[in-house]
């Protein structure tokens, strides 16, 4: 899963925003549009994606939290 999976799946709703300003309810609505094309698989592999950039972004001191953790279960 690389970059062009990104661009479809997620870029399209959060992909422009600066990783602070993105809310646990629109990364939410992301996956659910991905799970509502019944690609429930491939939602739960953006949200460990999405997990894994978030902690990037924390180590790197450009995020606070990881929000996918929130989302976890949901």
């Amino acid at each position: 899963m690389g970059h062009a999976f990104f661009e479809q799946n997620v870029f399209p709703w959060i992909g422009r925003r600066p990783i602070t300003e993105v809310t646990a309810p629109e990364l939410l609505s992301a996956l659910r549009r991905v799970e509502a094309r019944g690609a429930i698989e491939t939602a739960h592999r953006i949200l460990q994606i999405c997990g894994q950039v978030f902690r990037y972004s924390i180590a790197t001191g450009r995020a606070e939290r990881n929000l996918s953790a929130d989302l976890v279960g949901a």
